[in-house]
This record gives structure tokens, C-alpha cells and sequence, in this order.
């Protein structure tokens, strides 16, 4: 689940891929 919506939110992806990084 690595391609998130960048280009339509990028603050949400990196968001995203903080809270991925915490779960995981």
C-alpha cells in the first residue's frame, strides 16, 4: 500500500505513510 494519492493530496499521503510506518 506504498502508492497512495500523492498527487491529489500530498499532505494526506505523507500522512499516510506516517501512520503506516508507526502501524507496521
Amino acid at each position: 500500500m506504498q502508492n497512495c494519492t500523492c498527487f491529489v493530496s500530498y499532505g494526506g499521503c505523507l500522512l499516510q505513510l506516517r501512520v503506516h510506518s508507526l502501524i507496521s
